[in-house]
């Protein structure tokens, strides 16, 4: 072990060595020792006059330090049991001021009368008894399934529902992909922003790890309906983090107000820091083996399962305690304690996680409190990050990530996989751990297979849709699976499945088992109420899955947006891809965007589009354009002039009716179809549109081809007319409003770039794709070679076609009717639209998992192999569509509003946090 400080001293001291300087020179060794042995530098045992005393005392270790120096070895003195203080108790500070003796006399009082408890959950695999449903069991069910029940050892955390969180973790050692995601979160020394949705999996993932590794988990919300956790941080962010301390959490601020409370804020959360330290270092007095796994998910447990800990939350209690205390104490005993755990695990190496759960809860408190460049949660991770050896991983849904890339701050990672239940092997996997053997053992019979597919069908996704109704089957006991599927989903998803009202199914269920639905807490998208842009994202959503018969929508606009209201899920590492692809989250959009503005408002929202000050990040019109456009052409015939308004009169062409077509091959030969069709007669693997070029050359059998991704054209279609001749039609759209008036020379380059040699440059790429128009059968010669109408849309507020030139090319201009169309929205109903949603998404296709281009492996319960994702630094400039710091900016993903103080301040009460028959302890902060 060569330790190069000490080689050093040796190698000064051949000269200096003499009785009178060899404390100092042994003083600087021990410095170096202790050190090494993550011990603190006590001056009572190695300053230069505590030394001068050893040496005194113990003549024999002159000899030991000469001898050292004469050889310039230091092995003898390392070994010496006399210098490596093992059974002292080393600290930097002592108590001096009352406070600091109190706290010393109550500490020790404490952990010995809570020594049992401790000792308990550090030596027992299972420290409490294992959860099992409410009593009394229900007539006629059978104490077969009750013993089932118990003998999974779900863990009880004193709540009516299970909690799978904690049950049978481990996996991360049986699955070499959970492993890998497990290391991906849980980096060493590079503090982390683990995002995504909510029930997303990302608290089981937490639980994993911490079953990898030494660490502390604070949840900064206390979830009554579980009970997991120290409610300490919750008392915080409840009562104004510490109104002792003057935190000034409303308005007016000033400079030396921001300092203020970030002082108070760092003081604060320091002390429940040192409450973990001061557990842990206890706990780690009652383990036999500080380097076992097990022991990991012991201290786990310890800490999620505070309820079980007695009358009072233990770690809340030393809170308390070491909150009457001088903030250098804290950080003295803190630094103390630190080295001192981190001797009894892996020495200097060790390395300890904090995990701050629910982060979103700190991001948004005390908004503006902090000064425009920070937060509560900025505030309380620069407080442990200066830590030594303590490595931070802030787990949310909503997190404003601009205060964590400021220049010269530490830097910070963002990771956003979590995985999901992707799969139906991977969702069976997990759901038949929970089915008793007479259950387990017939999934291949009828009803099992029924029960699996349903839940494939409605539940796929995040970690908690599926999580939920496993725990309302256990607390059931199983009864009438089928049937409590139906009313989970009805009550969770809230909606109504086909042919099951929830009064019918109610009648079905006794009321336990519809009880046991009702201890899930129902999925609620905010959808509306926190943002216009959120609604056009929904619609765009909508209109893609009844359009193209996808289940699986993928975005990179408002990712964080859409991830923080629940709407999408993260579907790669690094928070630049989202999916909507979860029926409960799509089918419930149909109420915001359809049945509550009317049906002619979700297919053209003008009156919300007119608030815009810039264009919504989705564009929706061409999609809505299609359906009405469809249901036109069935109900009436139109002259083209009458369905789109050209400059001037129009060639004479367009005064001829027109139908919607597809190009189809037969013998070779070209021809076109008429297509005629309505939601309500749609099946499940239509499709009016595809994104495909392929589309081009009549490879595709939808009429409207979503070209945006290709070609300087939203979307492209093929027009009849009656007398027989063909031609393209392409459409481009323009944000066009009261408070955005964009230049008309703008819109004329719209036009120009969507000539057949021009359409297929796009932004991305300057030069030809190779892409053209395939040939048509009979076309429109007067409209150039190849045909092309050049067609285009403003909305909310039209334009002028006269207003615009043609230009050379040849092909002619014209714009979108939506006077005429827009009264074909009218015929269209709620009812048509949610039974083609439902019908796509409760029938997902198949997918080739070679193809994934996300990790497909469910938040926890995986065995499929998956990629190793690195995620990245948020502190590195990033450009492109794609571009994170684009995203973190928009609302409310951005600096919380700044809060006006109330008139009255009503602070929920702590009891209201507090699990039932529990004694509270007294307020400290």
């Amino acid at each position: 072990m060569p330790l190069s400080d000490v080689q050093q001293i040796l190698h000064d001291a051949t000269e200096t060595l003499q009785p009178d300087t060899a404390p100092s020179i042994l003083s600087a060794i021990l410095h170096v020792f202790l050190r090494e042995r993550s011990r603190p530098a006590d001056p009572d045992y190695i300053s230069n006059a505590a030394c001068a005393a050893l040496l005194s005392e113990r003549p024999e270790l002159y000899d030991l330090l000469e001898n050292a120096v004469a050889t310039q070895q230091y092995s003898d003195l390392w070994e010496c049991d006399a210098l490596a203080f093992r059974d002292n108790d080393l600290r930097t500070r002592r108590p001096y001021y009352p406070s600091e003796q109190k706290l010393e006399r109550e500490l020790a009082d404490f952990l010995h009368r809570h020594r049992g408890t401790i000792a308990t959950f550090a030596r027992s695999p299972c420290p409490t008894k294992p959860w099992n449903p409410s009593p009394p069991t229900p007539p006629g069910s059978s104490s077969s399934e009750d013993d089932f029940i118990s003998a999974l050892n779900i863990p009880d955390t004193s709540a009516e529902r299970p909690c799978l969180l904690l049950h049978d973790l481990g996996l991360s050692e049986r699955s070499e992909s959970l492993r890998q995601r497990i290391n991906n979160i849980f980096c060493p020394q590079h503090h982390t922003l683990f995002i995504n949705a909510s029930g997303s999996g990302k608290t089981r993932l937490i639980f994993e790890g911490l079953t990898q590794h030494w660490g502390f988990y604070i949840p900064s919300v206390y979830n009554i309906s579980t009970y997991i956790g120290s409610q300490d941080m919750h008392e915080c962010l409840t009562n104004n983090m510490s109104p002792k301390r003057k935190f000034q959490p409303y308005p007016p601020w000033t400079k030396s107000t921001f300092d203020k409370n970030s002082w108070v804020t760092r003081s604060t959360v320091l002390r429940l820091l040192l409450s973990r330290l001061i557990l842990f270092k206890a706990f780690l007095d009652e383990l036999e083996d500080t380097s076992a796994l097990e022991s990991r998910r012991r201290w786990l447990l310890f800490q999620a399962l505070t309820s079980k800990h007695g009358p009072v939350d233990l770690f809340e209690q030393v809170t308390t305690m070491v909150d009457e205390v001088p903030e250098t104490y804290v950080k003295r005993m803190l630094d103390d304690i630190l080295l001192d755990v981190k001797a009894r695990c892996d020495g200097p190496r060790t390395n300890l996680f904090c995990v701050l759960d629910d982060a979103e809860r700190a991001n948004k408190a005390f908004p503006g409190a902090f000064g425009p460049e920070s937060s509560a949660l900025r505030e309380i991770a620069r407080a442990w990050e200066d830590c030594e050896g303590i490595t931070l991983i802030l787990a949310g849904t909503n997190i404003w990530v601009d205060p964590f890339r400021r220049e010269g701050d530490r830097e910070y990672r963002i990771c956003t996989d979590t995985g999901a239940f992707d799969t139906p092997e991977s969702q069976r996997a997990y759901v038949t751990r929970y089915l008793p053997p007479h259950l387990a053992h017939l999934a291949n019979s009828t009803a099992v297979r029924g029960l699996l597919h349903q839940m494939w069908q409605w539940l796929r996704g995040r970690y908690h849709f599926t999580e939920g109704f496993v725990a309302a089957l256990l607390i059931s006991r199983f009864e009438q699976p089928l049937v409590l599927l139906k009313r989970y989903i009805s009550y969770f998803a809230t909606v109504t499945l086909p042919r099951a009202t929830m009064s019918e199914l109610d009648e079905q269920l006794p009321e336990f088992a519809s009880d046991a639905v009702f201890l899930q807490e129902p999925f609620r998208s905010l959808i509306v109420m926190e943002g216009e842009q959120l609604f056009f994202a929904a619609q765009y959503t909508l209109f893609k899955i009844m359009l193209q018969g996808e289940d699986t929508i993928r975005l990179t606009e408002l990712c964080y947006h859409l991830v923080a209201q629940e709407l999408s899920i993260f579907i790669d590492p690094f928070g630049t891809e989202a999916a909507i692809c979860e029926p409960c989250v799509v089918l419930p959009l149909v109420e915001p965007v359809f049945r509550e503005p009317g049906i002619v408002n979700g297919f053209y929202p003008d009156e919300l589009a007119s608030i815009f000050e810039s264009p919504p990040s989705y564009s929706t019109y061409h999609l809505a354009f299609i359906p009405v456009f469809v249901q036109a052409l069935k109900e009436n015939q139109y002259r083209l002039c009458d369905l789109f308004t050209f400059p001037g009169g129009g060639p004479d062409w367009a005064t001829q009716t027109a139908e919607l077509v597809r190009v189809k091959q037969k013998n070779g030969k070209l021809y076109t179809a008429v297509f005629s069709n309505s939601f309500s007669a749609m099946k499940r693997d239509d499709a009016w549109a595809t994104d495909s070029s392929a589309w081009l050359q009549h490879e595709t059998s939808a009429p409207f081809c979503l070209s945006s991704d290709f070609s300087n054209a939203e979307l492209i279609f093929v027009m009849r007319l009656s007398d027989g001749r063909s031609l393209y039609v392409v459409l481009t759209t323009v944000f066009k409003s009261a408070r955005v008036d964009p230049p008309l020379a703008g819109i004329q380059a719209r036009l120009s770039r969507m000539t057949p040699n021009q359409i297929f440059r796009t932004a991305q790429s300057q030069a030809s794709n190779g892409l053209r128009f395939g040939d048509l059968p009979n076309p429109v010669k007067e409209a150039g070679n190849p045909p092309v109408l050049r067609l285009i849309a403003t909305f909310p507020f039209d334009i002028d076609i006269n207003d615009l030139k043609r230009g050379r090319a040849k092909q002619p201009i014209a714009t979108v009717n939506t006077s005429v169309l827009r009264d074909y929205a009218g015929s269209f109903t709620v009812e048509d639209i949610e039974r083609r949603l439902t019908s796509v998404m409760t029938a997902p296709r198949k997918v080739d998992s070679a193809k994934r281009k996300q990790p497909d492996t469910p938040a926890a319960d995986d065995d499929a192999e998956a990629q190793r994702y690195h995620t990245r630094s948020v502190t590195k400039r990033l450009s492109g569509a794609q571009d994170v710091r684009r995203s973190v900016r928009l609302v409310p993903v951005t600096a919380p509003k700044t809060p006006k103080p109330p008139k009255r301040q009503a602070v929920p009460s702590r009891a209201q946090a507090a699990p039932p028959k529990r004694r509270r302890t007294s307020k400290r902060y």
